[in-house]
Parts: C-alpha cells; sequence; structure tokens
C-alpha cells in the first residue's frame, strides 16, 4: 500500500495503474491518498492558538517601536 500511495503522490503512476498494478482496489487507493494530502496539508498550515492572529510582521513590529520611541523623545504625547 505504501508503495502505491508513494508511486501516486510522485505521479510516476496513475491512481489506475497503482491500483492495477499493486493489486490494491482502487476506491481504496483513492481513499488513503486524499487522506495522505489532507493530513500534509495541515502540517504546512501551523495552527494558532487563540483568537489573536499576528497583523505586523517582526520587521514591521521593530519599525513601529522605534518610530514610537522617536516620537516620545520628541515630546510627541499618543492620541
Amino acid at each position: 500500500m505504501k508503495k502505491a500511495l508513494d508511486a501516486v503522490q510522485d505521479k510516476t503512476h496513475s491512481l489506475r495503474v497503482a491500483s492495477r498494478l499493486f493489486c490494491i482496489p482502487k476506491d481504496a487507493l483513492q481513499r488513503r491518498v486524499k487522506k495522505r494530502e489532507k493530513f500534509q496539508s495541515q502540517a504546512i498550515h501551523k495552527r494558532v492558538l487563540g483568537s489573536k492572529r499576528r497583523v505586523l510582521s517582526e520587521e514591521q513590529e521593530k519599525q513601529l517601536v522605534e518610530h514610537i520611541l522617536c516620537m516620545e523623545r520628541a515630546l510627541f504625547g499618543l492620541t
């Protein structure tokens, strides 16, 4: 089964050819391929803890902090 899944995923064989070559029912192989693709796509996306997502990148956040500190030194207050 693993060899058939690898062959389909590497696109060396189509689903139908791999099922015939490795003597595996096509429906079972197709179900496993979909499950494997779903698992891999979930592994790519990181899960976010909590409901808050990051808006600024690290670099943008550092630039914003520098700007705020510069404005504070120039005696500009928060509005």
